[in-house]
This record gives C-alpha cells, structure tokens and sequence, in this order.
C-alpha cells in the first residue's frame, strides 16, 4: 500500500522533472516535513499567552506606607529568593532574572487580602515550585525585617485565562504562581494561608 503511494509520488515528480531519483525524493520530503514542523512551533509560540501574565488584570489597590515583601524562602525545597515590587498592566508584567515579582496592589503581607508574587519558571526563581507540597511552609520577611509564616494549602494547574485565582481574599493568603506546561501556556498556582 505505501509502497504504491510512494512509487506513485516519485513519478509524479520525476514527471514534473523535479527528481531523478528516491533519494532526492526523500531529501525533499524530510526537508518538507522539517519546514512544516518549525512552522508549526513558531505558530504555536506566537499564538501562546506570553510567560507568567495572565489574560486579565486582578482587582489593585495601592496602600501608602505599607510594608513590602522583601524576601521569600520555602525551606522545603531549597527556595531562598529576594522580592522586587512591580505595577502590572493588563498587557505588561514585569519580570526579573534574579528575584521574584509581588504585585503591588495586592494583599498586604499579614493582612487579610491575596498578596501575589510571581517568577519566571528556572531553577534559580520558581522552577522548583512544582515540588511544593500542601502544609509545606513559605516564609515571607517584609522590609522591616519581620516574618511571616504561610502553610500551603493549595496546589494547582490553571489556564492563564483564570484569573480568579489572583481574586482578593478575606483571609490573610500568599499566591506564589509561574508558567507551566508545553510552551509555558498554563500557570501552577501555590495558595497559602497565615
């Protein structure tokens, strides 16, 4: 049956004068085959959300004079990272290559609120995150030096589209989340109680 087929192509071709023999023919299919594949990934990665934002903004509120994470350290999987503060837009969400991200606007560390912070997905940030267990410890110190324990009690895999998982809460809560998943197009989510 392929046999056929292919002898059936290879004429067809060498009709058309563009072969003159099987192993052109399969030059030309394998160069066809790897064109089409690196199409097919540059569209996939062009389409895909960009890594760490999610579709959406989350409800901001910026309160004067408070204290800021500083620090972030989850013991449990050897994650020690310093905290940079940034203002997000709908389409812009900073990053940093040697320190994790807290959402300015969100939760107040100590406070009831949902206080956000994101990293890009390697080693040297949140690539470790996918090792978080429930009930493991994240320890935040805010600028003062104080420090904050929160136990994990949520882990999870979410579209970027879900934004509701950066909801405000009523409850003191940490949400620690970066990319995930073939081409970074999920978020894994660590929520976290005080």
């Amino acid at each position: 049956m392929f046999g056929d087929w292919r002898q059936n192509l290879s004429q067809s071709f060498r009709a058309a004068g563009l072969v003159k023999s099987r192993r052109r023919l399969s030059g030309w299919l394998f160069l066809g085959t790897g064109l089409l594949l690196v199409l097919v990934f540059w569209l996939t990665a062009k389409f895909s959300p960009s890594p760490v934002s999610f579709a959406g903004k989350p409800a901001l509120t910026v309160v004067k004079d408070q204290l800021y994470p500083a620090h972030l350290k989850i013991a449990s999987i050897s994650l020690d990272l310093p905290v940079s503060q940034v203002e997000l837009t709908a389409s812009d969400w900073p990053l940093f290559t040697g320190s994790a991200s807290y959402v300015l606007g969100s939760g107040i560390i100590g406070r009831p609120g949902n206080a956000i912070i994101y990293a890009h997905n390697r080693t040297n940030l949140f690539g470790r995150l996918k090792q978080v267990k429930n009930g493991d410890l994240v320890e935040i110190t805010d600028q003062a030096g104080d420090k904050w324990h929160y136990q994990v009690s949520q882990v999870m895999t979410v579209s970027p589209k879900d934004i509701g998982v950066l909801s405000p809460t009523k409850s003191a809560t940490l949400t620690l989340y970066t990319c995930t998943g073939y081409l970074d197009r999920q978020r894994l989510v660590i929520v976290s109680r005080l």
